[in-house]
Formats: C-alpha cells, structure tokens, sequence
C-alpha cells in the first residue's frame, strides 16, 4: 500500500495538472555545484529542498517503522519510487552546451535526507564538456518544471564551483526567457557559465 501511495505522490512531480489546478503544488529550492577536473566540466551536482508539506507526505509514506526518520533502505525506497522516474523529464534540467540541448539518462550519487521535517534530495548529473586550448565552454543550466505543477526555483546562494583548479571559470546568474505553460508564463533563472584553461 505504502508503494501504491509514494507512486502516486511521485505524480505531483512528473505529471502535468488537471485543469482545475492552475497552481503549483509542490515547491522545490535547487543548489547547483558545477563539478570539474583537468579535462573540464564533468557534472552538475544538484540539491533540492523540497516544502514542508510534500516533505511530510513523502516521508510518512516511506517511514515503515514509523520513528519519523529515514533510514537508508528507506531512503533507497524513494529512489527507485519516486526520484527514478525523473528521468523521463530530464530531471527538470535544462542545460545547453554549445547550442545544443542535453539529455540526461541517469543520475548518480542520489542521497535523500530528512531534517527538521524537510525532506532533500542530493544527486549529480553527467555532463562530460571538455575544455579546449584557445577556446570557452559555454554551459547554460536552469531547472524548470514546464507543466508548473511543481514550482523549482533556483536558490538565492549562489551556485558553487567545484575543482576548477585548471581552468578559469566565469558564471553568471540571469532571467532565462521566459516559459509558457498552460496556466502562463513562468520566468525560470539560469546559469550562464564559461570556462577556459589557465
């Protein structure tokens, strides 16, 4: 039964609104961390911080032993019930790399954690974008749930760097164009980042 209800509240996060629901239901706050090595970027590491209320469901749901805790096989229950699946929207992530729109098959790294009743999810995107002697990367990262039946807004923090000892690395956070959804425009923010070698 639990596994029957986490599917269907793994909806709220995949599928489109019924028209009577010309709002979000589920609010999400995103951390990027733009992980590279020698070579270049190789991912985008992302936190989301979901509200209290989706929290809630989600963890009562999974929560078999009822000590209002998630334990790791618990944890790996909301994987495979409710984060997998996210791969068939690419994971909200919209990310472009030199013009060309990227699709993600699979997440890695996928850690969800439970504090003072606020549910996250921790986990790394692949995106393999070598740097080039006399030539910039040029990455473009927002998240964005299209059918607005989640509201994910990129955090005010500003987003990290990770490992850019070999490369200078320059990231700007602006207004993407705007969105049209079925109940309007939405106007997502994104990360417009650059990178050359030293």
């Amino acid at each position: 039964m639990r596994h029957a209800i986490l599917s269907l509240l793994t909806l709220c996060l995949c599928l489109a609104p019924l028209p009577a629901a010309g709002h979000p239901h589920v609010f999400i706050d995103v951390e990027l961390t733009f992980v590279f090595d020698l070579q270049g970027l190789t991912g985008i590491h992302q936190r989301w911080v979901f509200d209290e209320m989706f929290s809630s469901q989600i963890v009562d749901m999974v929560d078999a032993n009822d000590d209002g805790r998630l334990s790791e096989a618990e944890a790996r229950n909301i994987e495979q019930e409710a984060f997998v699946n996210l791969k068939n929207f690419n994971f909200f992530s919209h990310v472009v790399v030199g013009g060309r729109k990227v699709a993600f098959s699979k997440a890695t790294q996928f850690v969800a954690r439970q504090n003072k009743g606020i549910l996250s999810y921790e986990f790394l995107l692949p995106c393999s974008v070598p740097v080039q002697a006399g030539a910039k990367g040029l990455v473009r990262v927002a998240v964005y749930d299209q059918s607005y039946y989640s509201d994910v807004m990129l955090s005010e923090a500003k987003p990290k760097l990770q490992g850019t000892e070999h490369q200078v690395v320059n990231m700007q956070v602006r207004d993407a164009e705007a969105v049209y959804t079925e109940w309007g425009p939405i106007q997502p923010k994104e990360v417009l980042l650059s990178f050359a070698p030293r």
